[in-house]
């Protein structure tokens, strides 16, 4: 996903949540998902978590195989999505992502 993609999604988008993730997320032109991952200073503290956080979470979206649904979906991540199992963060985002179908 591109960096101008980013801010209308943010503002038009949907918004589903669990203990784990924010997801937010539209529908796109294209027949296949666009994946982002938003980490904040304010969350994780530190470049280091927040790039080891982002690679978990991405890691976990290939993990999922979410398959072909056609959606720009942004995860941001909560706090306690660092310290979980990554076989916990996979199911979390196939839950999540579970009504988002053609």
């Amino acid at each position: 996903m591109k960096g101008e993609d980013i801010p209308p999604l943010f503002s038009h988008a949907q918004t589903r949540g669990n203990p784990l993730f924010t997801m937010k997320f539209s529908r796109n032109t294209e027949n296949k998902a666009v994946f982002a991952v938003a980490t904040g200073k304010k969350t994780f503290k530190t470049a280091v978590e927040r790039n080891r956080v982002r690679r978990r979470v991405y890691s976990a979206i290939r993990a999922a195989q979410l398959g072909e649904i056609p959606y720009s979906i942004i995860f941001i991540p909560n706090r306690e999505s660092l310290k979980a199992p990554f076989q916990e963060v996979v199911l979390q985002i196939k839950n999540i992502c579970r009504g988002l179908r053609k």
